[in-house]
């Protein structure tokens, strides 16, 4: 390459990188971080509470064991009115009681 093309590249190089010396510093809005910070502490504020949060978690686990509870109790329930009523359709005594 001759001395000429070598010149005029880095001429080339130079004009393209004073481009980049005139840019000029951008001045933010001066209440920017604090709308910024504002929207922050909205987004953290609208969560549940710690506390809440258990409290709801114990509640529906309460909710949750009663019905099992309901549950077996009915079955239960059903199985002794169906041994009742076998028992009566077959005249057995249905009850322990001696002196009846």
């Amino acid at each position: 390459m001759s001395s000429y093309k070598k010149e005029h590249k880095i001429l080339e190089m130079e004009n393209k990188l004073n481009i980049l010396e005139q840019i000029q510093k951008v001045e933010a809005n001066p209440y920017l971080f604090n709308k910024i910070e504002n929207r922050i502490n909205q987004q953290i504020t609208n969560f549940i509470s710690l506390k809440l949060s258990w409290s709801l978690g114990f509640l529906f686990l309460l909710v949750f064991a009663v019905n099992i509870l309901v549950i077996k109790n009915q079955g239960r329930k059903n199985e002794q009115i169906s041994i009742s009523k076998v028992a009566k359709a077959l005249h057995l005594n249905t009850n322990n009681n001696l002196y009846e």
